[in-house]
Order: C-alpha cells, then sequence, then structure tokens
C-alpha cells in the first residue's frame, strides 16, 4: 500500500512538472483581438491608442510596435531607399546625389556614403570620409554606422571596440534603434564594460528595450522570447503575441 501511494504521488509531481514546462514553454497565441493599427492621422497627432500591457512605457511602445513602424525603424525613408537601390546602375544619378552631397545635402551624403560602402576596400576611404561628413552634419545613421565600423574593423578602420562604442552610444542617445541593438549585443557578448551598478545582462536587456520601443525587429524578437519566459520583463505571453504576429507579417 505504502508503495502504490509512493508512486502515485511520484506520478503526479511528475506530471505537475511536465504540465508546468509545458505553459513555460508554450508559443502565446499570435492574434490580438479588437487591435486596429493607429492611422497616418494618430501617428501624427500622437493620439493613438492600442493594447497596453505594461507601466513600463519602452515595453508598450514595443508591444505596439506596428508593420509600418518595423519598416521604418532603420530611420531610412522609403523615398531614400528606393534612391539607394537605383545607384547600383545609374551612374549619372550617383554623380547628381555626389553633387548634392558637395552642395551640403545630409541624405546625399549618407547616400554616397552607403553606396561606396559596398565598394569594399577600394572605395573605404571615400566612404568613410562621407560617413564622417553626413555624421558631423547629423546623420544618426551614419553615427551608428561609424559606430559599427570601429567594432567590427571595416571602412578601411581598426578594430576599436571602445572607440566604436563611443559612436553607437551617441546614435543611440540620438534615438537610433539599431545603435542601441548593437550596443546591447556588445554587452551580452562582454565586450564592452556595462554602466556603473549594471551586470552586462541587465545592460543588454535595457539597450535592447530602448531598440525594441524603436520598433527595430531584431530587438522585438529579443524581448518578444523574454516575455515568453519572463526573464527580465514580466511574463504576458499576449504581448509576445502581438510582437510575434506583426513580426511574421512584417518578414513575409
Amino acid at each position: 500500500m505504502l508503495r502504490a501511494l509512493m508512486a502515485l504521488a511520484v506520478t503526479l509531481v511528475t506530471a505537475t512538472l511536465i504540465v508546468g514546462w509545458l505553459e513555460f514553454t508554450r508559443e502565446p497565441e499570435v492574434e490580438i483581438v479588437e487591435f486596429t493599427p493607429p492611422t497616418e492621422e494618430e501617428k501624427e497627432a500622437d493620439a493613438f491608442e492600442g493594447p497596453v500591457f505594461f507601466e513600463d512605457e519602452r515595453l508598450a511602445r514595443a508591444a505596439r510596435c506596428t508593420v509600418n513602424d518595423m519598416a521604418l525603424s532603420d530611420g531610412l525613408s522609403n523615398e531614400w531607399w528606393a534612391r539607394f537601390n537605383a545607384m547600383d546602375s545609374d551612374a549619372a544619378l550617383v554623380a547628381q546625389i555626389e553633387a548634392e552631397a558637395e552642395a551640403g545635402s545630409v541624405e546625399a551624403m549618407e547616400l554616397i556614403a552607403f553606396h561606396l560602402a559596398q565598394g569594399g576596400e577600394s572605395e573605404a576611404h571615400r566612404a568613410r570620409g562621407w560617413m564622417m561628413r553626413a555624421a558631423e552634419a547629423g546623420s544618426v545613421a551614419a553615427i551608428n554606422e561609424i559606430g559599427y565600423s570601429y567594432t567590427h574593423g571595416s571602412l578601411g578602420n581598426e578594430r576599436d571596440v571602445e572607440a566604436g562604442a563611443e559612436w553607437l552610444i551617441r546614435a543611440m542617445e540620438a534615438g537610433d534603434p539599431l545603435a542601441a541593438s548593437n550596443l546591447a549585443n556588445l554587452y551580452a557578448e562582454g565586450e564592452i564594460d556595462p554602466p556603473d551598478g549594471m551586470d552586462a545582462q541587465a545592460a543588454s536587456l535595457e539597450a535592447h528595450l530602448v531598440s525594441a520601443a524603436g520598433c527595430y525587429p531584431p530587438s522585438l524578437e529579443v524581448i518578444s522570447d523574454r516575455l515568453k519566459r519572463g526573464r527580465g520583463v514580466p511574463r504576458n505571453l499576449e504581448a509576445a503575441g502581438w510582437i510575434d504576429r506583426n513580426l511574421r507579417i512584417y518578414r513575409n
């Protein structure tokens, strides 16, 4: 009789553990009921009211990122990308944009810099020069790219993680979610020291939160995973489901 009771107790404990583990790791429902993405007018008026899951404004914003928000998270407009892609096969356009850059257009400086950056080592010097000019003129995308180039030893720069981090912090503070994501990875990998009073993983999470609030897809993925598991943020499958739903639409 005692053996039977012990076996029953072990079975119940095992079943409870299995059910708990399945609940902990299950994918959330991805459909959010009665949610309508914001109109352009609501965005301009900053009057959008969507699902609110958290008191932390960054988490709340991440949970409300639309597909359009994700598409614009790099800070570069659709028109910018159309001109950039056209430069590959239009030498006259390249010459025109370079003339605009020489005349002081920050957007043209960005276009020339990123176009030249695709040319490899042969164009690295010119690409770096234009990238620096764009950064000095206030281009956040260029500031991030310079930081990235130092941390990866590209654009003709020697690898210098500390120098790169300084540029990335500057870009993040200017509102660039890509720079915040780059910093998050450096903290997580132990490449740079976290701010005073924080450990590396906490610093990485903070940077990912900044990036996810800017609707940058890679950081949204990180935050979604943490929401599912309750790692550093409140566990919330509904919010994770909303993020996953829009990420799938964005990527397809």
